[in-house]
């Protein structure tokens, strides 16, 4: 499962809820950061850092993306290739 979230924005209590519901029924999943292009590059790292914090998750499991500047869509494509191998 994939959650995306925008980068710019704290999560919401519905996005919270969404990690608690996919956490408790074994459900695995990444963040994925949306609108890194939106940041300074110095402030891409403190903010996935951040969510990640703030979802109670590592750093590994939060994504920062841009499908503008088509960054790091190939870890997403990573990410669904383990997923399917599950």
């Amino acid at each position: 499962m994939f959650v995306l979230v925008d980068c710019r924005h704290e999560p919401s209590e519905l996005d919270k809820v969404m990690l608690s519901f996919l956490t408790y029924h074994n459900i695995p999943y990444v963040v994925v950061a949306t609108k890194i292009d939106k940041l300074s590059k110095s402030q891409v790292g403190i903010r996935l850092e951040k969510l990640a914090n703030n979802l109670r998750l590592t750093k590994l499991n939060v994504i920062g993306v841009s499908s503008e500047q088509k960054t790091n869509l190939n870890l997403i494509t990573d990410k669904m290739e383990q997923f399917i191998n599950i």
